[in-house]
């Protein structure tokens, strides 16, 4: 029985320096935006609401490990070793996606750090570390019941050498960052 590695790859959200300089900022209170993949026989494995798709596409992707254009690489935490041979990880995956469609995805309480710390526990290394979904958990106490908040993104992409579907490579980038405002949080200006 061979154990693999399985690392989380964490990522500032965005490549323009903006992600990393909101993390500066945020890392103080504890919180930060981030983006993830789980790196498992040397593939990389996230999940996204991947753009002008039907809503019930998977939004899981691999690609090459700390190489998801788009955002900027920040760290990897090594998570520990799952006997998981290759074909059953693929298959795990695929179990998965049923329950990880683009029309699934939310900004706050179903996202690509979500997945990644529900394939972790699948693997059997134990959860993410919970900084990692800070911002996640606080913006879902913030807005709890604020329907209108469901469909924001944090790391809608498709980019070639990042994410792989089906075995085929796209070439589109779309980003999309929301901006909470007060009116929305209902904070008094």
């Amino acid at each position: 029985e061979e154990l693999v590695p399985v690392t989380l790859h964490v990522y500032d959200i965005g490549s323009g320096g903006g992600g990393s300089a909101l993390n500066r900022l945020l890392k103080p209170l504890g919180l930060g935006a981030f983006h993830c993949g789980v790196e498992v026989h040397h593939w990389e494995w996230s999940y996204s609401d991947i753009s002008d798709v039907r809503p019930s596409t998977t939004g899981v992707f691999s690609g090459l490990p700390r190489s998801c254009a788009g955002h900027s690489y920040m760290q990897s935490i090594p998570m520990g070793t799952s006997s998981i041979p290759e074909d059953d990880l693929h298959g795990l995956v695929e179990m998965m996606e049923r329950d990880w469609t683009v029309g699934e995805y939310d900004l706050l309480r179903h996202n690509c750090c979500h997945f990644c710390n529900e394939l972790c526990l699948r693997l059997g290394v134990g959860g993410i570390p919970p900084w990692v979904m800070s911002l996640a958990g606080a913006g879902d106490a913030l807005v709890s019941g604020q329907e209108n908040l469901s469909d924001l993104t944090c790391c809608r992409m498709v980019v070639e050498g990042c994410c792989r579907q089906g075995g085929n490579l796209n070439d589109e980038y779309v980003e999309a960052i929301p901006v909470l405002t007060r009116s929305v949080l209902k904070v008094p200006a």
